[in-house]
């Protein structure tokens, strides 16, 4: 954006409250907000499609993320799938309708990751392309947020992103009553989506089952970004 807007040095501040390089997409929501910050101080009056642009870009080019801004701009839905990769004005996204005021979404993180250790792997690149499509056509035919978990942590297997201990957790949780669970991708940590009238109690009795690490719980909203 300094590049093609000519501006000066910008401090930028973010207040991110999920932990940062676990998978939750914080690098991806960062770029897309100052990228939407830059716009409005500078009176840019640029579109989202544009602020979206720029955002993929430094995701791409930082090998941060590769899918994360698309998602984060169209607001479509609290769980959201990208159907065809590429940035928001190539991209495209679909969602799995749910009452989302019945779930919670918990999270056991573990640490962060080097995304580009995984980004950057050939053969892992490889299967993951290899097995995603299989893993979003499954989804397709049955759209509901357990086939999304189950075939996510199936996938999360196959292409060597997942470590052992996390799949196991991400099992464990699914016995304890989550509607599926599944490793981040990519971060050492594991979502779990459960019913809302549960979640206290599941959370009570997944914290034994990982020593380590620590956990937070979120609700699911329908939004794209907003100024605040």
């Amino acid at each position: 954006m300094r590049s093609k807007f000519g501006f000066g040095p910008v401090k930028i501040s973010h207040v991110i409250e999920p932990p940062i390089g676990f998978g939750f997409g914080t690098s991806g929501s960062g770029a897309l907000g100052t990228a939407i910050a830059l716009s409005d101080l500078l009176g840019l009056h640029l579109s989202l499609t544009q602020v979206s642009s720029f955002a993929h870009t430094a995701e791409v080019e930082s090998v941060t993320g590769l899918g994360t801004v698309i998602s984060l701009a169209s607001g479509g839905g609290a769980v959201g799938l990208v159907t065809e990769p590429g940035s928001y004005s190539i991209g495209r996204v679909d969602s799995i309708l749910l009452d989302i005021t019945q779930y919670a979404l918990v999270c056991a993180c573990f640490g962060p990751i080097e995304k580009s250790s995984v980004l950057q792997n050939a053969e892992r690149r490889q299967k993951v392309n290899e097995f995603g499509k299989e893993t979003l056509e499954a989804i397709l035919n049955d759209p509901t947020p357990s086939t999304l978990l189950g075939r996510s942590r199936t996938f999360a297997e196959r292409t060597g992103i997942a470590s052992k201990e996390l799949l196991a957790l991400s099992d464990k949780a699914v016995e304890m009553g989550a509607i599926g669970a599944t490793q981040n991708m990519i971060g050492n940590a594991v979502h779990c989506l459960v019913e809302r009238s549960q979640s206290k109690t599941f959370v009570k009795s997944l914290r034994p089952a990982m020593p380590a690490g620590s956990i937070f719980v979120s609700d699911l909203i329908h939004s794209g970004p907003t100024f605040v």
